[in-house]
């Protein structure tokens, strides 16, 4: 008898399948597989329903490759069973026979066995590649983190750096303060001098005009003092002489 077996895997796009060559082609050499078009009924239903579905009526199936190439094959016996794994459809597996007849208990077990096997294959590929992402994923965010890090550390190095630069600066604003305030108190100082040479000179000012005053009003008092005196002088001969004048006209 010449015996057909394929996976058929969905594809994204569920109007498409992947065909996988199992029997008569050695597993050993299974290839990459063909993409063909998803219009095989049979496929259809079971992916649908996702439930074993058998046919022992002569028809053409669309789901079976040979040497890797993709034929319409007319076959008298089919067995497609889903490949499932947590509720997820990931294709079927199709045995099929040219001549009509039945698949024994046995045979119909051993397929089932393998579509649950495979489905667990494509889960734990499917957690291996999720795992992987995330491994990724991680890598990359502990690389950002560490890059981060990195950042933060220079932002600190240049943080600090800026701090010692201000209490640098912040005891040059201090010291230049204190000449500051050192210069205020010898301004002050010679200030208050100033003001005390000051209030002395218009003190000294106020005298010198002062004595200049006097010595004015006393130049100017001892002019006619000067002429009184010297009147005073003069006029006792004359009140003599007038009374010896007096005294002769008596007599």
């Amino acid at each position: 008898l010449l015996y057909y077996a394929t996976v058929v895997l969905l594809q994204g796009s569920k109007d498409a399948i992947t065909l996988l060559e199992l029997y008569p082609q050695p597993l050993s050499s299974m290839s990459e597989g063909v993409n063909v078009s998803f219009d095989d009924p049979v496929i259809n239903y079971v992916v649908h329903y996702k439930r074993a579905l058998f046919h022992n009526r002569p028809r053409w199936y669309h789901c079976f490759l040979e040497e890797g190439r993709f034929l319409e094959k007319q076959l008298g016996t089919m067995f497609c069973t889903p490949v499932l794994s947590s509720d997820t459809v990931w294709g079927t597996l199709n045995l099929g026979i040219v001549e009509a007849r039945q698949y024994p208990k046995e045979v119909v077990d051993i397929v089932t066995f393998v579509a649950t096997q495979i489905g667990v294959a494509f889960e734990r590929g499917k957690m291996r590649k999720t795992l992987e992402e995330m491994n990724q994923e991680l890598n990359d965010k502990t690389f950002e983190l560490r890059r981060s890090i990195i950042k933060m550390g220079d932002a600190n190095l240049k943080l600090f750096d800026m701090q010692q630069q201000l209490r640098e600066k912040d005891r040059e604003m201090k010291n230049l303060l204190h000449e500051v305030q050192h210069k205020n108190e010898e301004l002050n100082n010679a200030l208050a001098e100033l003001k005390q040479t000051q209030t002395q000179l218009v003190q000294s000012e106020k005298m010198a005009s002062l004595g200049q005053l006097v010595a004015g009003i006393a130049h100017e008092l001892n002019t006619p003092a000067g002429a009184i005196n010297a009147a005073s002088e003069i006029i006792p001969d004359y009140i003599q002489k007038m009374f010896a004048v007096d005294d002769k006209l008596v007599e």
